[in-house]
Parts: structure tokens; C-alpha cells; sequence
């Protein structure tokens, strides 16, 4: 998880550059502009043949360069909006960002997006046995 937050944090990079980017609590001495990523609570949906679909929504918290600036604001929510589509891990390996919401709350804006992707178990335990005697050409 940790890999999709740095990613995340290098595509904000990318909208933003002047902006600092948190991936942690900062309880002092932040400097703005910034963003800060907050995972949220993952969920893991089961699918067939041991595939699991994992939906990791994820909420960004953008602060001006000006407390209260509306218009930094507007300009940083459209930007994500129309930017924000996918994420590189590297290795051709990108993830789709879904489920885009924001709102400007507080002299803040808000935005919280969904990054999902696919996990195929390998169970070691789970190995065929083999037929010995059988022939499979009917002789």
C-alpha cells in the first residue's frame, strides 16, 4: 500500500510542484501550499479462482499558499479532476483512480478517490496430483 501512496504522491507532484506533499501526521510547521494523503479503510471483495478485487480509497487534503484563497482552491480541484486519472507504480504497472469526489471545506480542499486493483493468491498447498495408469489417448 505503501508503493501506491508514494506513487500518488509523485502524480500530485506533477499537478502541483510548488506544492509539499505529507504522507504522514505533521503536528507542527507545515509548509503551504500541501497536500496530505490519508489512506482510508481498504476493502478486499473476494472473486473467482482466488482473485481478489481491493478498492484502497484514499482522501487528499489540499492547504492554499493563502488560508481561505477560493480561487487556488478551484484552480487545484479542476486540475486533480481532470489530471487525476491514473497512477504509475513503474513497470508499465498503473492503477486507475476512481470515484473522485471533492469538496472545498474549511478553506481546504477535500478530495477522496478510489485506487483499485486485482491480487491473485498463490496457495503453495493447492498442487495437482497426477493420475499414474491413466492413458488419456484412449490406448
Amino acid at each position: 500500500m505503501q508503493e501506491i501512496i508514494n506513487a500518488l504522491a509523485r502524480r500530485l507532484k506533477q499537478i502541483d510542484e510548488t506544492a509539499t506533499i505529507y504522507q504522514d501526521d505533521v503536528e507542527q510547521g507545515v509548509k503551504e501550499p500541501c497536500f496530505f494523503i490519508t489512506p482510508l479503510i481498504t476493502v478486499k471483495q473476494p472473486r473467482i479462482m482466488k482473485q481478489s478485487r481491493i478498492v484502497f480509497p484514499v482522501q487528499i487534503t489540499y492547504l492554499p499558499k493563502k488560508p481561505g484563497d477560493h480561487a487556488e482552491l478551484i484552480e487545484i480541484q479542476n486540475k486533480i479532476m481532470t489530471q487525476l486519472e491514473q497512477v504509475d507504480l513503474g513497470s508499465d504497472i498503473s492503477l486507475r483512480v476512481s470515484s473522485l469526489i471533492s469538496e472545498i471545506v474549511a478553506g481546504t480542499l477535500q478530495v477522496t478517490c478510489n485506487l483499485n486493483y486485482s491480487l491473485v493468491s498463490v496457495d503453495e498447498t493447492d498442487k495437482f496430483e497426477t493420475l499414474e495408469g491413466v492413458n488419456i489417448n484412449g490406448g
